[in-house]
């Protein structure tokens, strides 16, 4: 698992391996909780506690990606900056959590679906 951190990993992806059934697992569990303890989660300080939760989760992400290209020195300014299409969406989705803006909230969910549809550039 060291190697999935070095700068340059060999590992490629690989649709229904290991890890990806993992990911799928964890995701369905996720959604499964999501729809048994739908009654709980509308209480307002379990709301809270979510929302704050992933304000953090999406902050940590973005901090130790940062920190991880600076502790390997591979560092840019126009690779690392969050100004791309996915790192704005982030960012919005951070102010959305703080805030509970109606305007961000919608912002959010339109930049968190364009990279979807973004064509590749190979």
């Amino acid at each position: 698992m060291g190697a999935w951190f070095d700068v340059s990993s060999t590992d490629m992806f690989q649709p229904f391996s290991t890890s990806h059934l993992l990911m799928l697992a964890v995701y369905a569990c996720g959604v499964l909780a999501m729809i048994f303890l739908r009654k709980q989660m509308q209480q307002r300080h379990v709301h809270a506690i979510i929302r704050w939760l992933l304000f953090l989760l999406l902050l940590s992400s973005e901090l130790s990606y940062q920190g991880w290209a600076i502790y390997h020195g591979v560092w840019r300014f126009p690779d690392h900056m969050p100004l791309h299409l996915c790192g704005i969406a982030s960012i919005s989705a951070m102010l959305a959590l703080i805030f509970q803006n109606k305007p961000i909230i919608r912002l959010t969910y339109l930049l968190t679906f364009l990279p979807s549809f973004q064509p590749c550039w190979r």
